[in-house]
């Protein structure tokens, strides 16, 4: 699945299998689902990190701060739920760390503007999506809020329920 590698990719301005990376997982089912396909994805020189984290939370992130301070990656994926992974991409971008941190569950629409903290918190790294973004401002999203407006939605964006259930 390049769409998990290659817009990294494009943004380190590297080839999809020349770019480094740390993984953070989840350690649960889905963690281990999700390094199943991402053992696929890059090769075993390219994966220089890769742990388990647990779903309750790591409670002090300086082990994986440390982790990715030796290895150096060009990109450390956190693939971990909403809360440990909002705390290991603050942790990871307070302590200096200017490579690529990213996720797939921190894209909330609307949550910047309601949380300043969270915000705070989340400057400086990046989510991928799995549906457009309301900030894009693209044909696509023109369309979605022209459709749940003429739905009777007082919402001034599309909720990220809204837009799994519209972009499925």
């Amino acid at each position: 699945n390049g769409s998990l590698s290659e817009p990294v990719a494009k943004f380190l301005k590297k080839d999809a299998d020349k770019m480094t990376i740390v993984i953070f997982n989840s350690d649960d089912d889905a963690g281990k689902f999700g390094d199943l396909q991402y053992s696929a994805l890059f090769s075993k020189a390219q994966v220089v990190g890769k742990v388990a984290v647990p779903v309750q939370g790591a409670g002090d992130y300086t082990q994986y701060v440390n982790l990715v301070k030796d290895k150096k990656p060009d990109a450390v994926m956190v693939s971990t739920d909403f809360v440990s992974a909002i705390k290991m991409k603050a942790a990871l971008i307070q302590s200096g760390y200017t490579g690529i941190v990213y996720d797939y569950v921190a894209y909330i629409p609307g949550l910047l503007d309601s949380s300043k903290d969270t915000a705070a918190a989340l400057e400086g790294g990046y989510s991928v999506t799995q549906f457009p973004a309301n900030e894009d401002g693209t044909a696509a999203i023109k369309q979605i809020s022209a459709d749940l407006a003429a739905s009777g939605s007082k919402v001034p964006f599309a909720t990220q329920g809204a837009s799994i259930g519209y972009w499925s």
